[in-house]
């Protein structure tokens, strides 16, 4: 369960991504290397979080978080100066709008 972001100072990077395990209570914080987070969606696979934001380049889009490792992976671009701001994963996991 992710169930907040924190912006600390943002654009630097200092944002946190709070997780909470169902399964054994543990909470955890990860940090990934985003310059900004806005929104998050799960995806159905439960090993990944979508996220709208901004890289360190200045491309805002949507990036995928592994939790287990924090790593981020590019999704999709937006155009400039536009934040996508809802997220739906397909049933699958393949596909996300």
């Amino acid at each position: 369960l992710a169930y907040y972001i924190q912006h600390r100072a943002m654009g630097t990077g200092l944002n946190t991504l709070g997780i909470l395990s169902r399964e054994t209570g543990e909470a955890r914080e990860i940090r990934p290397k985003l310059s900004i987070m806005l929104a998050f969606k799960w995806a159905p696979d439960g090993r990944t979080i979508a996220i709208v934001g901004q890289d360190f380049k200045g491309r805002r889009g949507i990036f995928g978080i592994d939790v287990q490792t924090g790593e981020v992976s590019q999704i999709e671009l937006s155009a400039p100066n536009t934040y996508t701001r809802l997220l739906r994963w397909s049933s699958d996991g393949r596909s996300l709008w």
